[in-house]
């Protein structure tokens, strides 16, 4: 996928997954999918069906490993699309430097 490719899927999914006028996702599902499912060891994020929740904010992510990402936050109507090449698969430092440019962006739209 391209970098507009997770852009355009991250407007999609913020949009209610509807496409031509015509659902595409059972809300039903896609409320489930963006809601803790499962408990994590990370504190201020839950997991629900390939999504990470921030607690803080009502946003959601998708994250893939060397730092591909899709941020999601309904509320600031704001997607977020990253299509990085960490030097490793996961990082914590990566991923604090990801969660401060997320923040950033949001504070900056207030």
């Amino acid at each position: 996928m391209t970098l507009r490719d997770y852009a355009r899927l991250g407007l999609f999914v913020m949009g209610g997954t509807v496409a031509g006028g015509n659902r595409v996702v059972p809300a039903d599902y896609l409320k489930a999918a963006t809601a803790h499912q499962v408990a994590t060891e990370y504190p201020g994020l839950g997991y629900g069906y390939q999504w990470w929740i921030h607690d803080d904010s009502g946003a959601f992510e998708a994250m893939g490993i060397f730092g591909q990402s899709i941020y999601i936050n309904p509320k600031e109507k704001l997607v977020i699309a990253m299509n990085s090449a960490w030097p490793v698969a996961d990082d914590e430092a990566h991923d604090a430097l990801n969660d401060a440019f997320q923040r950033a962006v949001v504070a900056a739209l207030r």
